[in-house]
């Protein structure tokens, strides 16, 4: 470890989600496994025993110091209580105020552990907010619910955005989502960092594992396989838009959740662990986005994985970071609308150098790029 990087990293995250093992757990075992940082605390919220269980098996076998604080919904009557929770919690952990950075995932999450933060740190002067995506936007357009329970949760947001700049640092996952942030929360007068998804070297193109899935589901080398991957359910998948992309020209693997129990698809749903053999499996990837916002300004993980993969991607134009990707390189292909992939000979699906697809993904993605990335803003803080 250089001198210049801080002895004590508290990482808090607010959920245990579908990414929580790719972007979390992947990103402190890095800093721990690269002697990046001395001590890394995870402060991580959970809503049940079986998720507390779920952090300390990925943890097991590391020096990663975990604490768990109980979440609350999302409403400004338990304000209190969340903020009380998460302080405890922090004052138990009784960490040096000297070159302690604080990274919290989540700008609604930064809100509710100000009060900790400032108490027991002293400021929040070496904290960053690293912002995911456009929350408020989701809760409206993907999560549902009465109308009124979420002018409730936009007092939440609106007290959010007016706390932003009084962090020490912000990051976004796109530049898309730096505009949006700017204008959500115009006090903001300090720069806003740029740091995207991440992958980890388990993502990658391997032969003899594309061979062993394949012989798995006995395609030979000429069969041409594209690929859907979600590690969730959420409504802005897009899973259902596969069933219109069947075709005699390729079979689809579809790795998720949502079966699609047509003929020309495979389903299958696997661990983390195995996703980079999956991958390497196929000749190109698939990734459909309704138009909004949250999409617009998103930074899907499964799209750089793809790339991390050297595989070329299938997009439609909603996720501007895609959109711009797609153009810059020619690592695949923007469409309309996802139909119109139908009409294209394969050999345009299909197009691109395996090798420098993965090459440039990890130059953009990969989790030796992102951690330096965030390791230079911890570095500026202190």
């Amino acid at each position: 470890m250089t001198s210049n990087n801080p002895n004590t990293l508290l990482y808090i995250n607010a959920e245990i989600g579908s990414v929580f093992r790719s972007q979390v757990a992947e990103l402190l075992l890095y800093y721990e496994k690269n002697n990046l940082i001395t001590e890394i605390y995870l402060l991580c919220g959970i809503k049940n025993k079986d998720q507390e269980i779920k952090v300390r098996e990925i943890f097991k076998d590391s020096n990663i110091q975990l604490c768990f604080f109980k979440n609350y919904p999302n409403y400004f009557f338990f304000n209190i209580m969340q903020s009380n929770e998460i302080s405890r919690k922090i004052r138990l952990l009784s960490l040096p105020k000297r070159r302690t950075i604080v990274h919290v995932r989540g700008e609604l999450l930064a809100y509710h552990s100000a009060k900790g933060i400032k108490k027991y740190l002293g400021s929040l002067n070496t904290t960053l907010v690293d912002v995911r995506g456009a929350g408020w936007e989701e809760t409206v357009e993907f999560q549902g619910g009465h109308s009124l329970k979420n002018k409730v949760k936009f007092i939440n947001y609106r007290n959010t955005f007016k706390s932003l700049p009084l962090f020490g640092a912000i990051s976004t996952v796109s530049e898309s989502l730096k505009k949006y942030l700017l204008d959500k929360a115009p006090g903001i007068k300090k720069p806003i960092h740029i740091v995207h998804c991440l992958v980890s070297p388990n993502i990658h193109y391997s032969p003899s594992e594309r061979k062993l899935i394949r012989d798995k589901f006995k395609l030979s080398d000429n069969d041409k396989m594209l690929i859907f991957s979600s590690g969730g359910t959420a409504a802005w998948q897009l899973t259902g838009e596969l069933s219109s992309l069947i075709s005699e020209k390729w079979t689809i693997l579809n790795l998720s959740p949502n079966k699609i129990e047509l003929k020309g698809v495979i389903n299958d749903f696997v661990s983390y662990e195995k996703i980079g053999s999956y991958l390497s499996a196929a000749d190109a990837a698939l990734i459909f986005r309704s138009k909004s916002i949250v999409n617009k300004v998103a930074c899907p993980v499964k799209f750089c994985e793809y790339l991390c993969a050297g595989l070329p991607v299938i997009s439609d134009r909603n996720v501007d970071l895609i959109n711009d990707y797609l153009r810059k390189t020619g690592f695949g292909i923007a469409l309309d609308k996802s139909g119109d992939l139908i009409a294209l000979p394969a050999s345009s699906v299909f197009a691109g150098n395996r090798k420098e697809i993965q090459n440039a993904g990890r130059r953009s993605f990969g989790i030796e790029k992102i951690s330096r990335d965030y390791i230079d803003i911890y570095n500026a803080l202190t």
